[in-house]
């Protein structure tokens, strides 16, 4: 496992706001390591892993443009 970061951290390194990496992490689309009921971190090395697997990028809409 590498070093745990905050959601700020991960948001910062993606260009996301730390609202949208909680929330990619509570729908399942990356991993976290919940410490206590409150407090989550997230491993990096996981965190690119994951979004290499997945087909889109995190934070953008699946939804067709009018």
């Amino acid at each position: 496992m590498s070093e745990l970061l905050t959601a700020e951290q991960v948001g910062e390194k993606l260009g996301l706001r730390p609202s949208t990496i909680c929330a990619l992490a509570r729908s399942g689309k990356i991993p976290r390591v919940k410490l206590t009921g409150r407090i989550i971190r997230f491993d990096w090395n996981d965190v690119v892993a994951a979004m290499k697997s997945g087909q889109e990028k995190p934070g953008k809409s699946r939804r067709a443009r009018r």
